[in-house]
């Protein structure tokens, strides 16, 4: 199995090849360039650093992928959906919860259309002769397709989209997914904060225990981090996908727990190989 974690910028983005074929994006935001502030606080840092952000549509044709399988929208946030109309003919299956958030105030001619498909894909959810077909999970669903390939929905329920509507936060209903595969888990978080956090340990703790991969919540920001969920999981690798480092950067709190933590602003693109008989390889676009 390979899990492909993109340098999108201030975004998320992860593919993951089962081994059953059924290819799974996890989130878009096809940013085509680094902004401006991000820019000036990098080449602060390292004088002359410079690092091309990756198109997701491009690179999943680089990599031969002509079909995803799963397209999964955590939450409903542009930097979880820019490029959602590129992908669209591609998709066979498309997770999101249902909801009712409107479109943000500003978007631009290339988000409006991103948004447009999300909402037609919302009106869609359950529809039998939809194509994709679009499935609104909660946690625990189970299915052959996904039980197969070992993935777990820890989140969102209904209470979480209440809890997300009544505070104006879309990151608390966020789809929090662990997948297994032999001895490695894989936990990806989302934009998941406090409550999200507080459910899947009060229903998860066992499951979240010993993880292999963490993809942080909410870019790493503090708002994402939960200590005692981390202090369970002890990541052997952690990932941060982000574009300009956050005010409020919870890596170092990370690092009290995770052996590696990477950044895609620093590492690029990083792709993990997990081998059923051996350990897992970690290779990133650049060795910094």
């Amino acid at each position: 199995m390979k899990v492909h974690f993109l340098n999108v910028g201030h975004g998320d983005c992860c593919i993951i090849e089962f081994d059953s074929g059924r290819t799974t994006m996890v989130d878009i935001n096809n940013a085509e360039s680094i902004d401006e502030c991000t820019r000036n606080e990098i080449f602060q840092e390292q004088c002359g650093y410079n690092i091309p952000l990756t198109n997701p549509i491009k690179y999943i044709k680089s990599k031969g992928i002509e079909h995803l399988f799963r397209f999964v929208i955590t939450h409903p946030h542009m930097d979880h959906i820019t490029g959602l109309y590129q992908i669209r003919q591609k998709c066979k299956n498309v997770w999101l919860y249902q909801n009712e958030f409107s479109a943000d105030d500003k978007l631009s001619a290339e988000q409006a259309k991103d948004w447009e498909q999300y909402e037609e894909w919302r009106r869609q959810i359950g529809g039998i002769s939809a194509n994709p077909r679009v499935l609104s999970l909660s946690a625990g669903a189970c299915a052959s397709y996904y039980k197969e390939d070992e993935i777990l929905i820890l989140s969102p329920t209904e209470d979480l989209v209440e809890k997300a509507v009544s505070q104006k936060n879309r990151n608390i209903m966020s789809t929090v997914l662990l997948i297994k595969y032999g001895k490695y888990k894989i936990l990806l978080a989302g934009d998941a904060e406090a409550p999200t956090w507080e459910y899947i340990l009060a229903n998860y703790k066992n499951e979240i225990s010993d993880i292999t991969i963490l993809k942080a919540a909410h870019h790493g920001r503090d708002s994402g981090y939960c200590q005692a969920a981390v202090s369970i999981m002890r990541p052997k690798y952690t990932i941060v996908s982000v574009g300009k480092k956050p005010e409020q950067d919870a890596s170092c709190k990370y690092r009290r727990y995770s052996r590696h933590v990477y950044s895609t602003r620093w590492k690029g693109d990083i792709v993990f190989e997990c081998n059923l008989n051996g350990d897992v390889d970690c290779y990133t676009q650049y060795d910094r």
